[in-house]
């Protein structure tokens, strides 16, 4: 599995999520990956809204980018298709997603960790 590519980790988590295993429960998700050497975040969303992309402007308010796809949520279709987007980030940029929590990757724990903010640089 390769967690780099937003739509193949939704359509992972959709086929060992079937709703009728898990008491007829279902799960929404928006899955975004960042890299810093290209300034570009790819995303996808499984019946979750999107999150958001606020850009600085030039004397100007802000630019908002909605990032999201249309997905449906995990476990409800077996053969539901996920699909991803990849957009440029500018400098001074913050993404803002609606959310209860977020996991993250810690380079320097080696693990992933749970994180409690909705909005990051």
């Amino acid at each position: 599995m390769d967690f780099r590519q937003p739509a193949k980790v939704l359509a992972a988590l959709n086929r060992a999520f079937k709703m009728e295993n898990q008491n007829f429960l279902y799960f929404t998700i928006w899955y975004g990956v960042y890299r810093r050497a290209t300034r570009q975040l790819a995303v996808a969303s499984g019946g979750h809204p999107s999150a958001l992309l606020i850009t600085p402007a030039q004397a100007e308010a802000p630019v908002i980018t909605s990032l999201g796809t249309k997905g449906p949520a995990i476990g409800c279709f077996e053969t539901a298709a996920f699909s991803a987007v990849v957009q440029s980030v500018a400098e001074g940029a913050r993404s803002c997603c609606s959310a209860m929590a977020f996991m993250r990757f810690s380079n320097r724990m080696k693990r992933w960790e749970l994180t409690r903010s909705s909005c990051r640089t």
